[in-house]
């Protein structure tokens, strides 16, 4: 139909037209406005470490050491914290160790039984961290007993000739426990060229036909030589003392035609009536006088020196020997000159030996071996 020029517009068309023009409108003010495009953050995903389990010994006793190692790698290079469980066939934890750094597990003893090894690893990843882990069955059998200790020593009785023996053994010893003493059906002699070896707790004592007994201690070598009639009849016992500590008593009432001479590689100890001590360790001889003196000749100088009752001197083929003259130990200590160590002397003796001070009018010091001959004049009131 036509509307002549001037009709008013047909009123239902324009309501429709305005009506949508409002809802475009509306539509474009709710629209999202899109901006420029923001970076996209990938997810962190976190891979677990590996891990291996090892032990040694792989057949442990009751008396071995476990020591348990765990082999861990993390792919990212995080941090790693180790849980240690080791759980008994109760399924009680015998050993439970949580978020330790170190990757080892000792176990000392360990009871004869059945056991399972559980070790949980874990990474400290940011955001969250991986976790793995692995059990390991093991048996610890019992140790079989341990063997009984067993003496070691040698005695060789040296060459017998036409000659009386020089000594016999008297007694041995073991972890003091007496092995056999002297009877004289079955009596061990010792001719020249015997010698006598000691391994660790054996003791074994020698008597001399001349009354003198050595004691030769654990871990020694001791050979006797040919003796030797010298001046106006003197009867020389030789002997070498190889390496180890010997002690030596000769009862004065027996020195009348008898001496000794005892030779290290540094030095000649020569001994005539009295009671001492030898040692022979590293390269350095220490000869330590209970009572009665020695002289002692320094084979690497050739100077001669005398050893007093209470002294000790040491032969390394560079340390000078002790001057022959001035106080001895014994008589710097006898303040109140009454030719005894008595109480209070002693207990000042003790000072100086703990803080290992010089003895004042010596230049000497009180090492162990002197402390102990000092001790046995204290007790038995020898004279000095």
């Amino acid at each position: 139909m036509s509307h002549a020029l001037g009709a008013k517009p047909n009123l239902r068309l324009w309501s429709v037209v305005s009506l949508l023009v409002a809802v475009f409108g509306a539509c474009l003010s709710v629209r999202p406005q899109i901006s420029a495009a923001a970076p996209i953050v990938p997810l962190s995903i976190d891979e677990r470490p590996t891990l291996a389990l090892f032990m040694t010994p792989e057949n442990p006793t009751s008396m071995d050491t476990i020591i348990f190692r765990a082999e861990a790698v993390d792919p990212e290079g995080d941090p790693l914290k180790y849980d240690w469980i080791v759980r008994d066939e109760q399924g009680n934890n015998i050993i439970d160790k949580s978020k330790t750094a170190e990757n080892t597990l000792q176990w000392e003893k360990p009871p004869a039984g059945s056991y399972t090894l559980l070790v949980i690893v874990t990474d400290y990843h940011p955001g969250g961290g991986g976790v793995i882990w692995k059990q390991m069955p093991f048996t610890v059998r019992e140790a079989p007993p341990s063997p009984e200790p067993r003496p070691t020593y040698s005695i060789i009785t040296g060459s017998e000739g036409d000659e009386e023996p020089l000594a016999f053994v008297q007694e041995i010893r073991f972890n003091g426990q007496t092995l056999f003493r002297d009877a004289v059906e079955e009596r061990t002699y010792l001719w020249p060229g015997a010698s006598i070896a000691t391994g660790p707790g054996v003791e074994i004592i020698v008597r001399f036909s001349s009354g003198a007994l050595i004691r030769i201690d654990q871990n020694t070598e001791y050979e006797l030589k040919k003796p030797e009639i010298t001046q106006a009849g003197l009867r020389t016992y030789y002997s070498r003392l190889i390496k180890g500590l010997m002690n030596f008593y000769f009862p004065p009432g027996a020195a009348a035609q008898r001496k000794f001479e005892i030779e290290t590689d540094m030095a000649i100890t020569s001994i005539k009536g009295t009671e001492l001590t030898i040692e022979h360790t590293a390269g350095v001889t220490t000869v330590t006088v209970v009572e009665g003196e020695v002289e002692v000749t320094d084979k690497a100088t050739g100077a001669v020196s005398i050893v007093r009752a209470g002294e000790t001197a040491r032969f390394d083929g560079t340390t000078p020997p002790p001057p022959s003259g001035g106080k001895t130990l014994e008589q710097a200590l006898d303040t109140n000159n009454n030719k005894i160590i008595d109480d209070l002397e002693m207990l000042q003796a003790l000072q100086y030996w703990i803080k290992q001070q010089t003895v004042p009018g010596t230049n000497k010091t009180i090492d162990d071996l002197t402390m102990l001959a000092l001790l046995q004049k204290w007790i038995k009131g020898t004279p000095i």
